[in-house]
């Protein structure tokens, strides 16, 4: 059986629940299907830039400098990056629904 007095002290006044104010702002820069933040700060995703190469695996800082494909040297569409949590290695899916495997594990920053 609970006091009253223990149940009075644990009710907090609708004030003190109110939730902050957030600020949303859009990003300047448009990752493709299925962004991979790395602790580092860069990012991985799959997209086609249209360029020739189909869908690939990129990574990129936060600002979208710096943009290196990962897969270019495989046939696409090699999409949805998954890293390694080390961030060392990444794994991702390769070929259509229909297809379906996995591309080969890669480093994560090509030399």
């Amino acid at each position: 059986m609970r006091r009253a007095g223990v149940l009075a002290a644990a009710a907090l006044p609708l004030a003190a629940c109110a939730p902050a104010r957030a600020a949303i702002r859009t990003h300047p820069y448009t990752f493709g299907q299925a962004p991979v933040f790395l602790r580092d700060g860069s990012v991985l995703f799959g997209k086609d830039f249209r360029d020739g190469n189909g869908t690939q695996v990129y990574r990129t800082a936060l600002d979208g400098s710096g943009r290196r494909c990962l897969t270019c040297d495989m046939p696409a569409p090699n999409n949805v990056p998954a890293p390694r949590p080390q961030g060392d290695w990444v794994l991702s899916t390769r070929g259509t629904a229909t297809q379906g495997g996995f591309a080969p594990l890669r480093p994560a920053s090509p030399a």
